[in-house]
């Protein structure tokens, strides 16, 4: 029998409000971003009052989402669960 894995990566996308895309880290959200600033709930992460950092949304992968998704693994009996950050793929 086989089975599927689940592939997840371990960082995110800022879009600012003129439609620019940018990568974050984990590391960079936090530096960037006070915990008064954003909400995380589900595995997403969206800025309270994104006008006043120029964004319209922003999700980002983290430590926390990993374990979201390890709850996922676990709840639809996965093989397994494969994740990358940037910066691993040199």
């Amino acid at each position: 029998m086989r089975k599927l894995i689940l592939g997840a990566p371990l960082y995110g996308y800022g879009w600012e409000q003129n439609g620019k895309m940018n990568v974050i880290t984990e590391k960079q959200f936090y530096k960037m971003f006070k915990r008064s600033e954003y909400h995380h709930k589900n595995g997403v992460t969206k800025l309270i009052k994104p006008q006043k950092h120029g964004y319209t949304y922003l999700s980002i992968g983290d430590s926390k989402t990993e374990k979201e998704f390890l709850s996922l693994v676990r709840k639809f009996k996965l093989k397994g669960l494969a994740i990358w950050r940037l910066g691993f793929e040199k």
